[in-house]
């Protein structure tokens, strides 16, 4: 079984241009406490960066990461596979539904395995039912997005909150509401259902706290 810890690694070492990216090194400097990793934050870097591969037609590192992630939802233990899936698939998903970013989600679906994929449409269903089931509130709208100047905080907007056809921006938040609400209706599961994804969603509220922060500033 491959363990979280060794997961990202596979990751970075299938992908060395990862290595010279020294913009996600901030990013990952400002969003992750020191001296103590976050494999979510990482991965949500490395997502970032195999955007731009994807834009710039690299294929052999994209293939190259892509047989990995096939590798960490096939022998992953439970924690490993949530980082593919959540911190990986659903980063790339999230960062691709933005209208300034130059790589169309089909882009990136294209060239993912038949695992990730699978994910990858599972995940697409889930957010677009989590949207319709939203209830109303402040959230972030896209004009707020739009207004953010600093390139870490509109990084992390884009990998944390997913822009919907109709152009309202929904995050992990509101898939845990809409998951919520529907074990309230009924005691049995819908089979096949992404489960709460708890370390994604608090690192989620974590950062966005840190962004508030920054923001006011």
């Amino acid at each position: 079984m491959i363990a979280s810890d060794e997961a990202f690694d596979l990751l970075v070492g299938a992908c060395p241009s990862y290595f010279a990216a020294s913009d996600l090194d901030r990013y990952v400097a400002k969003f992750e406490d020191p001296d103590t990793p976050d494999l979510f934050v990482r991965t949500t870097a490395f997502s970032h960066h195999l955007v731009v591969l994807v834009a710039a037609g690299h294929r052999a590192e994209v293939a190259a990461v892509a047989d990995v992630l096939e590798r960490l939802l096939a022998e992953g233990d439970e924690d490993t596979v949530e980082l593919a899936a959540l911190g990986v698939i659903e980063s790339l998903q999230n960062i691709v539904s933005h209208r300034d970013v130059a790589v169309a989600p089909d882009e990136v679906l294209a060239v993912l395995g038949p695992g990730a994929a699978t994910v990858w449409l599972e995940h697409t269903t889930l957010w677009i039912d989590a949207g319709a089931w939203r209830h109303d509130g402040p959230r972030v709208t896209e004009a707020d997005y739009e207004a953010v100047g600093d390139p870490d905080l509109r990084r992390y907007f884009q990998a944390h909150k997913r822009r919907l056809d109709d152009g309202v921006l929904i995050s992990a938040s509101d898939i845990v509401h809409y998951q919520t609400e529907l074990a309230k209706l009924s005691p049995l599961m819908p089979a096949g259902r992404p489960r709460v994804p708890w370390p994604a969603v608090i690192v989620g509220l974590l950062l966005a706290v840190a962004a508030a922060v920054a923001i006011t500033r």
